[in-house]
């Protein structure tokens, strides 16, 4: 009976080992999000990209070869049109825009419905993105809707969008939009945009926002 205990034991000691273990890999495991910012052999990418292209960096004409090469994007619809290239899929839409010199100027990522996007993408918050890039500079609601807020990085050419899930802005809060660009590109684009943002102070209930120039 002793020994039969023991056994018992040991057996219920080595599965509460195995489940452990698979737990663990899990957690360490990289989420399907943030391999969007690796290149197509997994690596990181030497500066920010999204499914390992460049701002600033990545010959245009590069682009599709690598967007064919990387796991996440090469089962995607790939194509070019009106010199934009595009990888729409279930989870999420690739632009990228070629700036003067022939490089990639801008590249974006859309998780909107309106993009074509079915499924959610596990990973996508703003909590994700804030701990990888740091706090940004700016925000902004948005003149559509006071449930949608910009996050913009000026001195680093990013802008994230979020739809939040009350009036206060929370890590958890899914991402609708990540946009790279180089600086160029991005004055270009947000210049007059920026001019209605406020100054970052955290997560906090947006709602004073509303009533100040702070909302365009």
């Amino acid at each position: 009976m002793r020994r039969l205990f023991a056994l018992t034991a040991v057996l219920f000691a080595l599965w509460a080992a195995l489940i452990g273990v698979v737990r663990l890999g899990a957690e360490m495991r990289p989420s399907r999000f943030a391999a969007m910012f690796t290149l197509p052999d997994g690596s990181a990418c030497p500066v920010l990209c999204i499914l390992g292209v460049m701002p600033g960096e990545t010959p245009f004409e590069w682009i599709i070869p690598i967007l064919r090469q990387h796991p996440l994007s090469a089962g995607t619809n790939i194509h070019e049109q009106y010199g934009i290239i595009r990888a729409d899929g279930p989870q999420f839409s690739f632009s990228a825009l070629m700036d003067k010199d022939g490089r990639a100027g801008a590249v974006s990522l859309s998780f909107e419905s309106t993009s074509g996007v079915v499924e959610p993408m596990d990973g996508a918050s703003v909590g994700f993105m804030v701990a990888k890039l740091g706090s940004p500079q700016r925000l902004q609601l948005t003149r559509r809707s006071s449930q949608t807020v910009r996050l913009f990085y000026p001195s680093r050419g990013i802008v994230l969008s979020s739809n939040l899930s009350n009036t206060r802005l929370q890590s958890r809060d899914r991402l609708s939009f990540v946009g790279f660009s180089t600086l160029p590109v991005f004055v270009d684009t947000w210049r007059g945009i920026m001019l209605s943002t406020a100054g970052w102070q955290g997560y906090r209930d947006l709602r004073p926002l509303v009533m100040t120039a702070g909302y365009p």
